[in-house]
């Protein structure tokens, strides 16, 4: 049976792109299908254009290294209109009477333009991914929808025309999922703002006064945070028994403490059965609670947008939900990155995950490497680092504490707090650690940090464990002082102390012996 294509890419998300380009670099005929409902936004990615907002937001308070000659927004003498020591007393002190929140004099706007000027500024990204370029690359940009058919053999259908390939890779990206449970979302709400991307673009007067946020999803945790510390009343309702229950349970709870000292009212293990308005009020109802809010955001998850390309019809499956995901439907998938169909490929939140493109694009390499050569390659998902960009942040990469002790039994885990670092301590941020699970030969299986630029650091970690470097080699590596990277080394420098203890008695010895 002869094929048009080696590959055939449907999605627009950076994945597919990447996909894309790099089949195309090995001289592979490929064809990316760019469904018509995706949004293309390699330009400004939502966990991106959040990013910046956020930190937009906290360069009021002082709050990040950001400074606001950095971020180009002027905020003139707002600070003293927006009561900027009273915000920065409520963040430290939530319970007290101080009355933090913002009158209609907040520089809203300067944030959406400062917001359109980092868009207009990388332009650059996305003329390089513009389809004059790829098409020039050789591939075949089709833009739109489509679906797959099983007869007379397996293709992509687009506009009345077949796509036969060896493979086909699912890249599509995701939408935010709605509970099914509450009847009042099943239809489109002005109650509820789904999107968090757009939270800021849209109509906001001012920072809320009080927020409901819906779901643990790691951006809803953020932008909790950070409206927090902006002078909201924020309740978290998150459906499962502990914050963050996928990452290591110590720095799941100090995430879970520092929110709780900033003000935030987190409601565990409870499900959201009711929005309502009533009296020109939102009300949610969460368990045996009703909750009034000014604003309500949904961050409960992700739905794949899988939904019109007919994949039942050619043996794809859907994964089972878990207590981590438990709404929005994604693809079973094996390591190879191969659904129930072994010619379909699925890489990003299509396969499930959250939606981060460093993950989506090392999910795609391996799909890569197994749809046009042979399918002998697997993900290793313990090499991939994961963060929240939370106040402090959470950085992992590897096995947490329980999983490590359920698979290999005896561990060693080394502890070390940034109080400690000097360069945290003037930075005047020393809440965090830094943990190493190693074996006992020191091969690194999990490392987690929770802290000042944890985002950062962890990477070294990553590279030492994807190549078998063991902890001992990171504290022989001099790092420089002052930097937060020392928490590197004073972690791993004690995996020396602890090999060293059982030579103390003889080196003691051997120094009396040598002083005569």
């Amino acid at each position: 049976m002869t094929f048009d294509y080696d590959l055939v890419i449907i999605g627009s998300s950076p994945a597919a792109i990447y996909a894309a380009k790099t089949a195309a670099r090995w001289q592979a005929r490929v064809a990316l299908v760019q469904p018509e409902s995706s949004q293309m936004n390699w330009l400004m990615p939502s966990s991106l254009y959040g990013r910046a907002a956020i930190n937009l937001l906290d360069s009021r308070l002082g709050d990040t290294n950001w400074g606001e000659a950095d971020w180009g927004v002027d905020w003139g003498d707002s600070k003293d209109n927006l009561r900027w020591s009273e915000s920065a007393n409520k963040t430290q002190h939530p319970d007290s009477s101080v009355d933090s929140s913002l009158d209609s004099s907040f520089h809203a706007l300067s944030i959406l333009e400062r917001l359109n000027s980092i868009a207009t500024g990388v332009e650059r990204i996305r003329e390089e991914n513009s389809t004059a370029v790829l098409a020039s690359a050789g591939i075949d940009v089709i833009a739109s929808n489509g679906q797959f058919i099983p007869k007379p053999s397996l293709a992509f259908e687009v506009n009345n025309r077949l796509l036969r390939s060896r493979a086909y890779l699912l890249a599509t990206g995701s939408h935010p999922a709605i509970p099914s449970n509450i009847p009042e979302l099943t239809e489109p709400n002005s109650l509820l703002r789904t999107e968090i991307e757009n939270f800021i673009t849209r109509p906001l007067s001012s920072i809320p006064k009080s927020l409901i946020v819906i779901g643990a999803d790691p951006r809803g945790i953020e932008f909790a945070q950070t409206f927090a510390r902006q002078g909201s009343k924020v309740t978290l309702i998150v459906p499962t028994a502990t914050l963050l229950p996928a990452e290591d349970p110590e720095a799941a709870q100090l995430i879970l403490a520092q929110l709780e000292v900033e003000g935030i009212d987190i409601i565990l293990d409870t499900t959201v059965t009711q929005i309502k308005s009533i009296d020109k009020k939102k009300w949610v109802q969460a368990g045996d609670r009703a909750i009034e809010a000014d604003e309500i955001l949904l961050a409960a998850g992700y739905q794949a947008n899988i939904e019109s390309l007919n994949l039942e019809r050619v043996g794809v499956e859907y994964a089972e939900l878990s207590e981590v995901r438990a709404i929005g439907h994604h693809l079973q998938v094996n390591r190879k990155m191969q659904t129930t169909n072994p010619r379909i490929y699925a890489c990003g939140e299509v396969a499930g995950g959250y939606p981060f493109p460093h993950l989506a694009e090392c999910e795609a390499r391996i799909a890569l490497k197994n749809a046009l050569f042979l399918p002998i390659f697997k993900v290793d998902y313990s090499t991939i680092p994961w963060a929240l960009f939370s106040k402090p942040q959470l950085a992992r990469v590897g096995l947490t504490e329980p999983q490590a002790r359920r698979r290999y039994g005896d561990i060693v885990v080394l502890r070390k707090y940034f109080k400690s670092v000097a360069a945290a301590a003037w930075r005047g941020e020393t809440t965090g650690f830094c943990k190493i699970i190693a074996r006992s030969n020191g091969k690194m299986v999990g490392v987690h940090i929770v802290g000042p630029e944890a985002t950062e650091l962890i990477h070294s970690f990553a590279l030492s464990i994807e190549n078998g470097i063991k902890v001992g080699a990171i504290a022989s590596v001099p790092h420089i002082w002052a930097t937060l990277s020392e928490i590197n080394r004073q972690t791993a420098e004690l995996w020396q102390r602890e090999k060293l203890r059982p030579w103390q008695n003889f080196l003691e010895a051997f120094f009396n012996w040598r002083r005569g």
